[in-house]
């Protein structure tokens, strides 16, 4: 991309997400997670929530996050270091399973999906707001 409008507009976009991906979504997960705000993350909650995020990266709006279309956040987070780089890197390689460089609503869900048991620590079938703090503090490894 040349410089100038479109990489500026891409420069800020990415900057937007980074944020999002960081401190202030961070700070802001357990309200985010529990839609009804009965107190609890229920399974449907989270894979929800899980998916917006991910398909926020979705450029074009057509569903599906392709490689290209994270290269600008990507860029920037390897420039600023922390742990950005590593969650999209994270997300590359837990979401896209079948490896055709698109994450797909449907992959988005199944990674979800086969996340959440890890953050119910107890078992119950919904995230309570001590699990929501392991979910801030990063995913346990989960291949």
């Amino acid at each position: 991309m040349r410089a100038g409008k479109g990489m500026s507009a891409s420069l800020t976009f990415a900057a937007l997400i980074l944020s999002q991906w960081s401190n202030g979504a961070m700070a802001q997960m357990g309200v985010r997670y529990d839609r009804d705000g009965d107190g609890k993350v229920t399974r449907r909650e989270f894979r929800n929530v899980r998916i917006d995020q991910i398909l926020r990266l979705d450029r074009d709006e057509d569903d599906r996050v392709t490689r290209s279309e994270t290269k600008a956040i990507e860029d920037v987070a390897r420039t600023l270091g922390g742990k950005a780089a590593a969650r999209i890197a994270e997300l590359w390689v837990l979401g896209d399973v079948n490896r055709d460089g698109v994450i797909t609503r449907q992959e988005a869900a199944a990674l979800a999906d086969r996340r959440f048991p890890l953050y119910d620590l107890d078992g119950n079938g919904w995230l309570s707001p001590t699990e929501l703090v392991a979910v801030r503090r990063g995913a346990p490894d989960a291949h």
